[in-house]
């Protein structure tokens, strides 16, 4: 057969291919629907590939060669056929690869921007809570220590005390990141002691004994300001 009418099939298989791609594309996701879109690709490649091979050569052969009909789906011409819908199915198959890999390696990229954002914010968060610990801490404390001077003068003595080791602790962890979780229960247990002497009966607590895991991490002074709120 003229190669031109060749080159002109071609032409056709690929952009039908590449509509229904696109069509298939906007329909179903390869990230997301990979089995709905694999379907998809399968069940319409074979039907859009046989009907356009077909088409495409009955109106080569038929209407514009004008040869015989009843020889299109026998012998040479039905060879012809057949080797153009797997050359159709094939290079089908290839644009579909290329799409899901094309789509893979965008969501990889989409993931790590996102997770990099989320990191970002999280660190954002973590130095701002970090720097409004320690003046909110000192703050309250002396706001405490006032109350109990004019309340109370032996307990604000032993507030002070107290309260200059609790702050020692705030100085040593200020630059830490994370601290055990163990460190952080005794330095609340001691704070919970400074808001004792303050309320006195108004306020009673229990502080758990043990903790369940050893090399467990917080933010340092995260669990007083709770402590604190909760109080509140």
């Amino acid at each position: 057969f003229p190669t031109r009418r060749s080159s002109d099939l071609t032409f056709c298989i690929g952009l039908g291919n590449s509509y229904l791609n696109e069509y298939l594309d906007s329909k179903f996701s390869w990230t997301e629907q990979t089995k709905q879109r694999t379907i998809a690709a399968v069940v319409g490649t074979l039907l859009m590939n046989v009907a356009l091979v077909y088409f495409c050569n009955y109106l080569n052969f038929i209407i514009i060669q004008g040869k015989n009909p009843e020889k299109f789906f026998n012998g040479e011409m039905n060879f012809i056929n057949w080797f153009f819908i797997n050359f159709a199915i094939m290079i089908s198959a290839i644009g579909h690869a290329r799409g899901f890999m094309a789509a893979w390696k965008n969501s990889t990229k989409k993931e790590v921007v996102e997770q990099k954002l989320i990191a970002k914010s999280a660190n954002a968060q973590f130095e701002s809570l970090k720097n409004q610990i320690d003046p909110h801490f000192l703050f309250n404390s002396l706001n405490v220590l006032s109350s109990l001077i004019e309340e109370n003068p032996d307990n604000a003595q032993r507030f002070t005390t107290s309260l200059s080791k609790i702050y020692r602790y705030v100085l040593e962890q200020k630059d830490k990141e994370l601290v055990s979780v163990a460190e952080e229960l005794s330095f609340a247990t001691t704070y919970m002691k400074l808001l004792k002497m303050r309320f006195e009966n108004s306020l009673f607590y229990e502080v758990t004994a043990e903790v369940q895991n050893p090399d467990a991490k917080v933010v340092p002074l995260s669990l007083q300001l709770l402590l604190e709120n909760t109080v509140k």
